[in-house]
């Protein structure tokens, strides 16, 4: 579901992601259970299933593991992964200095 949502054509979308207020560049992918908030999926990234980023900006080719929480406006720089269940609030990683996440 889609609510009020800029989505590039090539993005993959789970059917059952919810996506409101946000912004998905190409080739992002969305899995199963993910909700996207105010967010920006910049080209590229990946939101594994049950992921929450609210409030978030996800760059290039960033990976948000399942089940991990984005939320107060964290940033991911070029090539980030954030651990699967994991909880970024505020954070911001430039880049991938290995696993990112706070449990």
């Amino acid at each position: 579901r889609a609510a009020e949502a800029a989505i590039a054509d090539d993005v993959v979308l789970d059917p059952s992601v919810h996506v409101a207020h946000s912004v998905l560049m190409r080739a992002a992918r969305v899995d199963a259970d993910a909700t996207i908030t105010g967010s920006i999926l910049l080209p590229g990234a990946v939101v594994e299933a049950g992921a929450l980023v609210e409030d978030s900006i996800v760059g290039p080719g960033s990976v948000v593991g399942s089940g991990a929480q984005l939320r107060g406006l964290t940033v991911l720089g070029d090539d980030v992964v954030v651990d699967a269940g994991a909880v970024l609030d505020g954070a911001v990683r430039p880049e991938d200095g290995g696993a990112a996440g706070e449990r």
